[in-house]
Parts: C-alpha cells; structure tokens; sequence
C-alpha cells in the first residue's frame, strides 16, 4: 500500500513536470520512508494518548529512533511487518513503563544492562546491507553505543521511572541486533563450510 500510494504521488509529481522521469526511483524510495515515518509516530501518538502517557511515548520514540540509528538491528521485509513489529515493541514499552513497579527495577535493569553491553560489544552496529558502514564509522558508532550504556545507568539513578522506558527500548533494540548478528554468523559459517 505504502509503495502503491509513493509511486501515485511520484506519478503525479512528474506529470506535473515537478520532478525529472531519471529522478522517479529516488522520489519513490523518500516517499515511502516519509509515509512510513509518519505511521511510526502516528502510531506512537495514538498508543500515547490510549495509555495516557503521551510524554513517555515520545520519549521512547526519540530514544528508539536515536538507539536504531546507532546501534541498526533487524529490518523487516515489508512496510506492514515493520509497523506490525514496531507496534508490538511500542506497547509493550508502555505497558512496562506503566505497570512494571520500580521497586522490581533493581536486578531486572542490571540483567538488560548485561544483555545490551554484550550485544552492543558483539554486534553493534548492525549494518543495513542498502547501507553499508565505513570502518571508522562503525568504531565511532561502537563506542557510541557503549556510552549509551552509562547514561542508561544514569537515569536508573536519577528518575527510575524513565529508565524502565529506557531500559525495555534497549533490550527490543538488544534483541534486534542478537537476531541479525546472529544470522550472519550463521550465514558466514555456512559459507565457510561450502
């Protein structure tokens, strides 16, 4: 639907003469990632406002958006798996900042901490294979991602209930990147034992 509607706007764009025919598959690409932006932070929005904690729905965007940007992760096939898998991961971000009680908080965010310093070490950043990342940018990234990490624990002790948001965030991002550094390890090996 997304690239339906993207390819109807890029149409109508060139009919009009606004845009160059050569210049059609960038304009097709844009538009589709501004339609699917616009989705995420709608549905961000409306999760927001239905779990009454609107702030802390555009907090965890920013940080989901930042995190993703540094660290990658998983990249769904289709529009629809994206925004069925960021739905998921955004309720379920919510319902834990809402209902997990920070007294609970203590072990569990030492054990997430665990699990993203050991991805973030073994993986990060996840590469996108559309857009591959230089050496020195990955290092940078890398450590990056590793100062994420100290601010986390930061905000654990300064405002607890902020780093619940924070912390669910990191181990969805976490386990985006387990799952994609994982594959290709496996593909890798695969290929070595051919």
């Amino acid at each position: 639907m997304i690239s339906e509607i993207s390819h109807k706007i890029t149409y109508s764009l060139e009919k009009n003469k606004v845009i160059d025919k050569e210049d059609e598959d960038i304009y097709i690409y844009g538009i589709e990632i501004l339609i699917s932006s616009m989705i995420t932070f709608i549905i961000v929005l409306i999760l927001g406002l239905l779990f009454k904690c609107l702030l802390a729905s555009l907090t965890y965007f920013v940080i989901f958006v930042i995190i993703r940007q540094i660290c990658g992760g998983y990249h769904a096939a289709t529009y629809f798996k994206c925004n069925t898998i960021f739905t998921f991961t955004t309720v379920t971000v919510l319902l834990a900042y809402k209902f997990v009680p920070v007294d609970m908080l203590g072990l569990l965010h030492y054990l997430i901490m665990s699990f993203w310093v050991l991805t973030v070490f073994i993986f990060a950043p996840v590469e996108n294979e559309n857009k591959p990342i230089s050496k020195e940018k990955k290092y940078k990234l890398k450590i990056i991602g590793r100062i994420i990490t100290i601010i986390s624990c930061l905000i654990y002790i300064k405002e607890i209930q902020y780093a619940v948001l924070l912390d669910v965030t990191l181990l969805f991002v976490a386990f985006a990147m387990a799952v994609v550094g994982f594959r290709e390890k496996g593909s890798e090996q695969g290929e070595k034992n051919c």
